[in-house]
């Protein structure tokens, strides 16, 4: 089997960053969009070289693999991203509908449309924005963005070398939060979605490091009790987004009509409450194993070249938090915020049942 290599170039702006909702989308699918990067995707498409360009909330990484002896090539496919960026309106205006038609494709979609009420988002996406946003951005935004952000990058590859950097280093801050037991009641005409629930847990944007191996058991948990032992799911879609402020770990699911959203809340609520219990049993010991075993999880993810791309690229432009190994389980734990989206049910019923909670109405 042949060698391949991957090589990528990052810019530290994503949709955190947006100025105007959607501006780094939009600005990654147009910088796809030169004459001199079309002139290497038909070369690539000859040679079976992949590529890609992606959007997230802390960065934009375009990205190719292909063979070793190609390596120049996706190099110099990288750097004529950003050097050689032209943009005719007709070619803006084409992109755009793409876009909105992306943006309309994605609102159909009930775990994104779950996904943005628990972070209290009804009219914008994540990453996306909304058709309002991006419709208000014009040609000459998008020129003056990409010569601003074009003077830090990092382009990397597979094997740890840093062709060239130019980069910012993002500091990812800490933020604090209150803890919070929030119910959403969303009233929706589309009864499709009346047996969809969300849960989201917020914290912190800077926790420990053994978060995730709470995160993982809580997971594990709502997966034993909702699917396996109850049978009342299928399947829980997990996700993890972001804001200025927190970092929400998300549980989509649907349930059978006949299960009532009291036995469904009081089930979350009670799951939480279990593995707080559970991770504050283990030992220091315990506690490291588990940890190392999902880091181990980890590295097998990215154990090839896109993988070890991917991580040398996104390495290359953080810079963390010399506090972030000192930070203590006990305080992410106890400043967790936990939101459960919950659609047509009766307000009144939800404030009289669920004491514990604050109820909201969308």
């Amino acid at each position: 089997m042949k060698e391949t290599i991957a090589v990528g170039l990052v810019l530290p702006f994503g949709f955190l960053d947006d100025s105007i909702k959607g501006m780094n989308h939009f600005v990654e699918h147009l910088l796809f969009n030169s004459k001199v990067v079309k002139n290497f995707l038909k070369i690539f498409d000859e040679k079976g070289i992949l590529y890609n360009g992606v959007t997230s909330y802390e960065y934009i990484l375009f990205y190719c693999q292909g063979l070793k002896d190609d390596r120049q090539l996706m190099i110099n496919f990288c750097q004529s991203i950003l050097s050689s960026f032209e943009i005719t309106e007709e070619e803006f205006e084409r992109e755009k509908k793409i876009v909105l038609s992306e943006i309309e494709y994605y609102l159909q979609n009930k775990i994104e449309v779950v996904s943005n009420i628990l972070v209290g988002n009804r009219s914008s996406l994540a990453i996306l924005g909304s058709k309002e946003s991006v419709s208000s951005i014009t040609r000459l935004d998008i020129i003056d963005y990409v010569n601003n952000i074009k003077k830090n990058y990092s382009l990397v590859d597979s094997n740890g070398e840093i062709v060239t950097t130019s980069s910012r280093s993002r500091n990812r801050n800490r933020f604090l939060e209150h803890s919070k037991r929030i119910i959403k009641v969303v009233k929706n005409d589309d009864h499709t979605f009346n047996q969809c629930y969300g849960i989201g847990l917020s914290v912190s944007r800077e926790a420990s490091k053994y978060f995730k191996v709470f995160i993982d058991m809580f997971s594990s948990n709502l997966n034993y009790e909702f699917r396996e032992k109850t049978g009342w799911t299928y399947r829980i879609h997990c996700s993890v987004v972001q804001t200025n402020t927190f970092i929400q770990n998300q549980f989509i699911f649907s349930i059978a009509d006949e299960i009532s959203y009291l036995n469904i809340i009081k089930c979350i609520a009670d799951i939480l409450k279990k593995t707080k219990k559970d991770i504050f049993n283990l030992n220091k010991q315990r506690l490291e194993e588990y940890l190392e075993r999902l880091e181990t999880r980890s590295d097998i993810k990215l154990d090839n070249p896109l993988g070890r791309m991917k991580y040398n690229a996104l390495s290359s432009i953080y810079i963390q938090n010399d506090e972030v190994n000192n930070l203590r389980l006990e305080d992410a734990i106890n400043n967790i915020s936990l939101i459960i989206a919950v659609y047509n049910i009766n307000e009144i019923d939800v404030r009289r049942e669920c004491t514990e909670f604050d109820v909201e109405i969308i």
